[in-house]
């Protein structure tokens, strides 16, 4: 393994994914914002995020990273919510104010695992109640 490999241990410096040897030599302070072609300011990346990185610094792509996650799973959140308020519209206030407590600190698995929580009561409200 190369230098600038090693220096993630052959994952990409900014998703983790696993490189399998293949990577991009990413200037982590592009060249056009002064960076220069030094082993200290490159890292292995893979594809995608070079590419979506460009020219920005490591703290506006992490500023990047944080917005497009938040709108996906503000989206997410969204969907759960219309396809719980189809199933069962007063479980609906159930998933808000599971969302609202985990105050917007909340990940894909955090909304899957409350709106399977909120469906499994559901399901089980129903089947109880010879719905």
């Amino acid at each position: 393994m190369d230098e600038i490999l090693s220096k993630t241990d052959g994952r990409c410096a900014y998703c983790g994914v696993d490189l399998q040897g293949k990577y991009h030599k990413e200037h982590v302070l592009p060249k056009s914002r002064g960076g220069v072609n030094s082993k200290r300011n490159l890292v292995a990346s893979c594809e995608r995020c070079n590419m979506r990185k460009h020219a920005m610094t490591p703290d506006e792509f992490r500023d990047f990273l944080h917005e497009s996650i938040d709108k996906k799973i503000t989206s997410f959140a969204a969907d759960v919510y219309d396809f719980i308020s189809f199933v069962d519209p007063s479980a609906a206030n159930k998933i808000l104010k599971s969302i609202a407590e985990l105050q917007f600190d909340i990940s894909y698995a955090d909304i899957a695992f409350y709106a399977n929580d909120i469906l499994e009561t559901i399901i089980y409200d129903k089947v109880n109640n010879g719905e």
